[in-house]
């Protein structure tokens, strides 16, 4: 007498689904499973097959096969069930304000009970400087005349001003 195994592989929800399939055409053609191996998306699967063949006695039986089958169709609204539509609304607002709470609330407050404590230190200690005007000098009022020789362009400043520290250099 030969054992029957069977291996689910991953994927996803798209290996459930397909994993699903497989199943429900072993069981109908009354295929013995001795052995169950599952991974990633398979499990999803296999876990509910042992689930529901442990709460059925760990007997096969057709009647509950066909049962088991129409529980895992009803249950397969991954995320929103749009069969009714009423309930596929109320799914959709559930999770879309599960994403702006945990996109956009959670940040402000897990991040804001650290940034506002900050800005009011810095506020404190540094806001005269960072609110202060910047003065620059006044530019002189009369335009200075440019000597341009061949080496290089510089500044002349007439007798009784200030030199500046900066001069024209041409490249």
């Amino acid at each position: 007498m030969t054992e029957t195994g069977l291996a689910f592989s991953g994927g996803g929800i798209r290996s459930a689904a397909f994993s699903s399939g497989v199943l429900r055409r072993l069981l109908q053609g009354n295929t013995k499973i001795d052995y169950l191996s599952c991974v990633s998306g398979g499990g999803y699967t296999g876990s509910a097959y042992v689930d529901w063949k442990y709460r059925n006695g760990n007997v096969d039986n057709p009647e509950w096969h066909q049962e088991f089958f129409e529980h895992m169709r009803k249950q397969s609204g991954l995320m929103c069930n749009w069969q009714i539509p009423l309930q596929g609304v109320v799914d959709t607002l559930i999770i879309l304000s599960l994403i702006l709470f945990v996109c956009v609330l959670m940040p402000l407050i897990v991040w804001g009970s650290y940034v506002f404590p900050v800005a009011y230190a810095i506020d404190l200690l540094f806001g005269n400087l960072l609110r202060a005007e910047f003065q620059c000098p006044d530019p002189p009022t009369t335009s200075l005349p440019l000597n341009n020789t061949a080496d290089n362009a510089t500044l002349h400043v007439p007798q009784g001003t200030q030199r500046s520290h900066c001069q024209v250099e041409t490249g």
